[in-house]
């Protein structure tokens, strides 16, 4: 009844059962606390172009990379156009577009200028978004392609859960840059919160999940490298995991000498990855994958069984692998191929799902061995999350085809037992 995360080159989601080191570890973003008002990013400075084919046209920005503040705005970004790489070739149309939720003035995310004799255009205003966030300006002229990264840092001023479809309610208390975990808990720094409650202040990794209706729990490690397990607010109790292990959903721990424990019970040795959910009450499972690539499913403490999931397979929760070559695996099953990034989780008993995103960008959904159905109206190349759940690359969540809310910087879903989804997410004010 969670989500995984995952990190592999699919790129599989956070929400695959491992857990967000607070602090000084390594988030899965960088949430940076950004101004609310516009600021205008003047770009003056000229670079270099790149080098082109000798004597052969060129299309460059004016700039190698640009910067912007979250509600702010970048002015003044010019694409020059040559016929050799130095002389200005005026009179040609040039078209750039933005993405991830940058725009320009107008609202538009696409504008045709034409050069001028000095071969250049220069853009209407950029808007940035209110999450901020990074990007790429592209632009196109006849055959020539050109583009810039943009950085920006991200800025969230609020923390939320939400069920099934609706935004949800905003929590006083938590952080708005708090990093959202299933099970309706939030890490910042560390300080861990169930809803508005502190469980803990001394929390250096944690790993929350649902157990069937209103029963959540975190499994996490505090600054001295101690194992816990907590029930809601917690604080709960230590478990005899090693120092310094990291905790999974499931009451599942993993240290750093590859040792898999449920709770203070060595499940297996010589473990590279692993996933662990919860199926209802005290059935707990974890999919791990070995050191010699081999995918295994156990329950409780253990050992379970091997499947027939490609060798060195990324496991997700819901008995869900993904192999290296995009090959997604329900236990022994092959459910899709192509895929880039998935997310599983289970919803009570034997019902596992698993929210995937395919190597075209498409979002599907899929119960079981699948191959389930796609998500229509999912944005392209959005991040699975378990409980059926999407994140767009503009900040846009989803949960299936219908929009839950907008400016979304960080999210994580998850189950509470048959159709019951939720999903904890941070998110930033309107401009």
């Amino acid at each position: 009844m969670n989500d995984q995360t995952p990190y592999t080159p699919h790129e599989i989601r956070i929400d695959d059962g491992w857990s967000i080191p607070a602090g000084d570890g390594v988030h899965r973003r960088t949430l940076v606390k950004g101004t609310a008002w516009a600021v205008p990013v003047v770009a003056v400075s000229m670079a270099t172009p790149a080098a082109a084919a000798s004597g052969g046209p060129t299309l460059t920005f004016t700039q190698t990379s640009y910067s912007g503040t979250a509600c702010g705005t970048i002015s003044g970004v010019q694409v020059k156009r040559t016929t050799d790489g130095s002389t200005a070739d005026p009179g040609k149309v040039v078209t750039v577009k933005l993405a991830n939720g940058y725009t320009f003035a107008d609202r538009s995310t696409s504008v045709s200028r034409t050069t001028g004799t000095d071969g250049l255009i220069t853009l209407p205003d950029i808007t940035v978004p209110a999450r901020g966030g990074d990007s790429t300006f592209s632009a196109t002229s006849d055959s020539l392609s050109a583009s810039a990264p943009v950085k920006t840092a991200l800025k969230s001023d609020g923390a939320y859960v939400a069920n099934k479809n609706g935004p949800g309610g905003k929590y006083s208390s938590v952080p708005g840059d708090a990093t959202p975990l299933q099970g309706n808990y939030f890490l910042k720094g560390n300080t861990l919160y169930h809803g508005d409650t502190v469980v803990a202040s001394d929390v250096k990794k944690a790993a929350g999940y649902n157990t069937g209706g209103s029963t959540d729990y975190v499994a996490y490690v505090t600054t001295d490298g101690k194992a816990w397990l907590a029930q809601g607010d917690g604080p709960g109790g230590e478990k005899a995991a090693p120092a310094d292990s990291t905790p999974l959903a499931g009451n599942y721990f993993l240290s750093k000498d590859g040792s898999l424990y449920h709770g203070g019970t060595k499940v297996s040795s010589d473990v590279k990855r692993a996933a662990g959910y919860n199926t209802g009450g005290s059935n707990d499972y974890v999919a791990y994958v070995k050191t010699d690539g081999k995918a295994w499913l156990a329950s409780g403490d253990g050992p379970g069984g091997e499947k027939a999931a490609p060798k060195d397979s990324t496991p997700l929760q819901g008995n869900y692998f993904l192999s290296k070559d995009g090959a997604l695996y329900h236990g022994d099953t092959k459910v899709a191929d192509n895929v880039k990034k998935a997310a599983g989780y289970n919803t009570g008993g034997s019902t596992d799902y698993v929210a995937y995103v395919a190597t075209d960008g498409k979002a599907y959904i899929a119960n079981g061995d699948g191959p389930g159905s796609e998500h229509t109206g999912v944005a392209n190349d959005s991040t699975p999350l378990a409980g059926n759940y999407f994140l767009s690359k503009d900040g846009t969540l989803y949960h299936g085809d219908t929009v839950v809310n907008t400016d979304v910087v960080d999210a994580a879903g998850y189950n509470a037992g048959n159709d019951d989804d939720y999903v904890t997410y941070t998110k930033a004010d309107k401009c």
